[in-house]
This record gives structure tokens, sequence and C-alpha cells, in this order.
């Protein structure tokens, strides 16, 4: 099972295509032709069958009724240029969620009002009757805690998979503890204040008993302000958040008609090209 963070692919080709010259009748389309030309990379990785999973962040979000600065800092730097052109990339997303991925034959396509894509992954994820080998391409560190339910994590930039055993021998520390160190040490880029002085490795030490008890940190962790912070981080931090709905799962239908219509509809001809036409056709099975 192939799991796609899917704004994480859609952010990052923001930023890599965002000028390119592609449209259709004057809607651009640089980035839904990115975000195709990645999962072909991703199926070209794992050329074994595959069932294709797609997650996507609401534009709402609940975390921020539980904690009001919750990704605040980000909103806050954008510019005015930037808030625009992520304007305009935003109506490539809808578009790849609502038409794009749907017209070409894929069906598990989700989204949850209030909820991120990582709340969607690991609902699926931690499900057991999925018995099957999960990818999660994303590079969110938040997605650790899900390692061991069978799953691995893939970063298409370094075209590296990250697992269990990786973590383990990074962190020296089970992934299943994640959440709760990064509630000791809260999440910069959420802007989730953590305990002070408190990061990740020494969260860990406190988690292996490697502090010592008369140390300042470990009583700023046991103080009731340390507890207060933990129980207000911990519910943001762990996935998914409580209320995340459970996703079927459904076959795909991939067949060459549809990926060849797609293709012509938003004008990405070079997909159709001989040889990179045969890696779509080889690499989903297109009947």
């Amino acid at each position: 099972m192939i799991i796609i963070d899917c704004n994480y692919i859609c952010h990052k080709i923001k930023f890599a295509l965002i000028n390119a010259p592609l449209s259709v009748e004057g809607f651009k389309t640089e980035i839904i032709f990115g975000f195709l030309r990645q999962i072909l990379v991703v199926a070209q990785e794992f050329p074994e069958e595959k069932t294709w999973v797609f997650a996507w962040d609401s534009r709402v979000n609940n975390r921020k009724a539980i904690y009001p600065d919750y990704k605040k800092k980000r909103l806050e730097k954008k510019t005015r240029e930037e808030k625009e052109l992520e304007s305009i990339a935003y109506d490539q997303f809808t578009e790849l969620r609502l038409y794009t991925l749907p017209s070409i034959g894929f069906k598990n396509i989700f989204i949850q009002k209030g909820y991120e894509a990582d709340d969607i992954i690991a609902s699926i994820v931690m499900l057991e009757s999925y018995d099957k080998n999960k990818i999660i391409v994303s590079s969110d560190q938040d997605l650790y805690q899900l390692l061991p339910y069978e799953s691995s994590i893939f970063d298409v930039k370094k075209k590296s998979l990250y697992t269990k055993k990786d973590f383990e021998q990074e962190y020296g520390i089970g992934p299943h503890r994640w959440a709760v160190i990064k509630a000791y040490a809260g999440c910069s880029s959420d802007n989730i204040k953590g305990i002070e002085r408190v990061g990740e490795k020494t969260a860990i030490k406190y988690l292996n008993n490697q502090l010592k008890n008369t140390t300042m940190t470990q009583q700023r962790i046991e103080s009731k302000e340390g507890k207060e912070i933990f129980n207000r981080n911990f519910p943001l931090v762990r996935l998914p958040l409580e209320g995340t709905n459970s996703f079927p799962i459904g076959l795909d239908r991939l067949t060459k008609k549809d990926f060849s219509d797609t293709f012509e509809k938003y004008r990405l001809n070079s997909f159709l090209q001989r040889k990179t036409w045969d890696n779509w056709e080889t690499f989903f099975d297109l009947q």
C-alpha cells in the first residue's frame, strides 16, 4: 500500500515549478504535472503490485480549537505575494483531488473537514485489517510514530526509505514513544511550545531514565507546569487526532484510456511520449 501525503508533495512542487509555463486555457497546471510525475517516480521505486491511497489536509484545522497558536507563525510570515501564489496553487490541489486523480481511476482519495493528512494516514496505517506493507510518502517527522505498524516512510527527494530500525538506531528509543517525546519537547514547525529547555534528545534521556533526579531539567518536566504542558501537547501531536474517521480502502480501476485521456485534457504531452508512456503502462499495470 502506497499512502501519499498529498499536501507535502504539492507544496514541494509549488516551490520548484511555480513559474513553469504550464497551463490549459489560462488554468495553471504545473503542480498537477509535478504531482503525477512524482507518483510515477514512487511507482518505479516500488514496482510490485500496489494499492494507492491519497490523503489531503483540510483547510479547516481542529487543532487550532485546542491550541489557537497552532501553526500560527507559518501564516504570519507569508507575504502578500506568497499568499497570492498559494491561492493559485490551492486551485490545483483541489483540481487534483476532485477531478484529476478520479478521472485517472484512483478510488482512495480522502479528506476530512478539520483534520490533516497525517490523521488520515494514521487512521489507515493503524487499522490491523490492512495487513499489507505500508509505504508512506512524506518527509513529516510526526509520522515516525506510525513506524511500528508495518510501515516505512519514503522521502521522494532523497529516494530513501526510513524504517522502524532506522529510527531506533538514530534515537535510541522505539518510535511508539515519538508522540510522548514531542509532547515534552514541542514542535517548532507547528509552533507547539514544549517544556523550557527540553528538546527531543533531553526528552529521550528522561524516558530512558538517563537524567539525574536532582537536575533542573527533570524538575521542570515533573513540575506542575511541565505536566500541564505535556497534557496540552499530547492530544495535538498524537496521531490520529480524536474524531478522525476510518477510511475503507477500495480497488482502483486503472486503464490506458483513462490515463491517456487525462494527460491529453491537461496537455501533459511529455507523459504520452513513448518511453514515458511505457513506464506508466508498466508500473501502473494499465489494461
